[in-house]
């Protein structure tokens, strides 16, 4: 699953349905503070929801957009969504993050709008309490279309539209700044007159800190994440923390009942996951590494790591505590999920880079069971991801794991999983594996022999245009064959598969721990699957899926 980042949602996109009418964003009754860190506040957009940017974005403080995630129409079957941006420019301290609007404009927005200044811009903004310069800036959209929407954006025609940045000094070499986006042409005007309304109630306030000790720094992981979600969360309108024994949400959704249950079955996964990848396996396995010096010194294979990666780039001093600070945000619905970067595919996904695992209730759309399915997929990713170091498996293990567990069902009276099949896959599969092999010159898509799918690069297993498999086999239904093979291995055994050889127990630990020592793929396939009779694993693992 592709995720799409904060900054790229100010991108025009198709749009489904465009609103007959629209009205401008307007000042409301309440206030975005941050009396903490940065010392401003401004009014908020009236009945406009608030989405804290990435942790792992410098820049975007936050942005407001409308509840309901419409947009305006361009003409044809063009549009644009209308957001209101919170920026910060702090060049008191290094980082990677853009240093002034126009670096931003240029980099931290989608590139292919081809955002320019209006003639007669910057100037000065009259009426406010701090020094601030205003901008217009134009652009336009099929390129931004494109990058957001892929194939079914091809053909739309470009328009027009453009965006408004007010940028305050708040200090020396630290500015904050509100920029708006909306349409071109004649509809501008009235959204940037809007925009300047918004931006004329800027003002400094007082930092809470100011005369006063810092409290004392948490000496343990837990404690440290905490403090740091529970600062975040001061500066976060709309947005709370709550937390069980081993996990911290962060959730702007009223829904009670819903977040009751997600704390309550997250923390029963995590019990099966510490069944299946108990932390005394991984530490075994980093000790066995520390033995192979030329092994830990190795660079993992140049591949990209799948979007949903297993394993952490840098691995923690305490893998257990860290595990046990694990991050979940839910989100309000599905319009604030696609704000924070979520697809329109899929309720949930797990962010590696911020290590937060993102998801919404998708009960209006595919059904909350659809919630539950990618719940335990995505929470097997952030579970795993602290008890090994810089690897990536091949996706057949990686997707087929997480899918493995996306198949347990959670009994509410006894509180606890049993394991089923895969509801999204078990039909795919079937279907494949009577369709027969896959061939290279037909495409009739059928199945892909195990012996080359384990061998797949990602591009392959997603099959993508800068790296399809040679059968042509769409990603989903290699998502599905990938799955089944997870689930032959770990269940043939106690199931009796017919033909099943208890040598195959063995293959899914040695293919983890090959990888885990060595960070090369072809080693950790040659291992797992050593002396093995491909006909015979072939034939068992058909019998047994069908």
């Amino acid at each position: 699953m592709l995720r799409v980042q904060l900054g790229a949602l100010l991108a025009p996109i198709a749009l489904a349905a465009v609103p007959a009418a629209w009205q401008e964003p307007k000042p409301g009754s309440a206030w975005y503070e941050d009396g903490v860190h940065l010392g401003f506040k401004v009014k908020a957009p009236k009945d406009w929801a608030f989405t804290p940017g990435s942790p792992l974005d410098v820049n975007i403080i936050g942005k407001y957009a409308p509840t309901n995630g419409e947009g305006v129409g361009l003409g044809g079957d063009a549009g644009v969504f209308v957001n209101l941006w919170l920026l910060r420019f702090d060049r008191r301290e290094k980082n990677e993050g853009a240093k002034d609007i126009n670096a931003w404009m240029n980099s931290g927005v989608e590139k292919g709008v081809g955002w320019r200044m209006a003639k007669g811009y910057p100037e000065t903004l009259k009426g406010t309490s701090l020094p601030c310069q205003s901008f217009v800036f134009e652009g336009m959209s099929t390129e931004s279309i494109r990058a957001y929407a892929g194939a079914r954006a091809v053909g739309i025609e470009a328009k027009p539209i453009q965006c408004y940045a007010a940028v305050f000094r708040l200090a020396e070499n630290l500015e904050v700044a509100l920029v708006g986006v909306g349409p071109g042409e004649k509809k501008w005007h009235g959204y940037e007159k809007a925009f300047e309304s918004l931006a004329k109630t800027l003002a400094a306030i007082p930092l809470a800190s100011a005369g006063k000790a810092s409290a004392p720094a948490a000496d343990d992981v837990r404690g440290q994440k905490r403090a740091k979600l529970e600062s975040e969360m001061s500066r976060t309108p709309g947005w709370r923390m709550l937390e069980t024994e081993n996990y911290f949400f962060v959730s702007n959704s009223t829904d009670a009942e819903f977040l009751a249950e997600v704390q309550e079955r997250i923390e029963a996964l995590r019990k099966v996951f510490l069944m299946d990848y108990p932390p005394e396996k991984a530490r075994l396995v980093t000790n066995q590494k520390e033995k192979e010096p030329e092994a830990a010194e190795k660079e993992p294979e140049k591949e990209k790591p799948d979007a949903e990666r297993t394993v952490a780039a840098v691995k923690p001093v305490d893998t257990l505590a860290a595990s046990r600070s694990s991050v979940v945000r839910v989100c309000k619905n599905q319009e604030q999920y696609i704000q924070y970067g979520g697809s329109p595919t899929a309720p949930g996904y797990w962010y590696d880079a911020a290590e937060e695992l993102v998801l919404f209730d998708d009960r209006a759309g595919g059904g909350r069971g659809d919630t539950w399915v990618v719940l335990n997929h995505e929470a097997f990713h952030q579970y795993i991801f602290y008890f090994y170091g810089n690897i990536a498996p091949h996706s057949w293990y990686n997707e087929g794991t997480g899918d493995f567990y996306s198949g347990y069902e959670y009994d509410k009276k006894r509180k606890r999983f049993e394991l089923t099949e895969n509801p999204w896959r078990i039909r795919n599969i079937q279907e494949m594996l009577r369709q027969g092999v896959a061939s290279r010159d037909k495409k009739d898509f059928g199945y892909a022999p195990l012996q080359e799918l384990v061998r797949w690069s990602q591009s392959q297993y997603y099959d993508k245009p800068d790296g399809a498999n040679p059968f042509g086999i769409p990603g989903h239904k290699n998502y599905a064959e990938g799955w089944s093979l997870i689930y032959f291995l770990r269940t043939g055994a106690q199931n009796k598969a017919k033909g099943w050889d208890p040598a195959w127990g063995s293959i899914l630990d040695r293919y983890l721990e090959t990888l885990a020592t060595t960070g090369d793929l072809d080693k950790s396939v040659d291992a797992a699957f050593a002396g093995v009779d491909w006909g015979k694993l072939e034939e068992s693992w058909k019998n047994y899926i069908l």
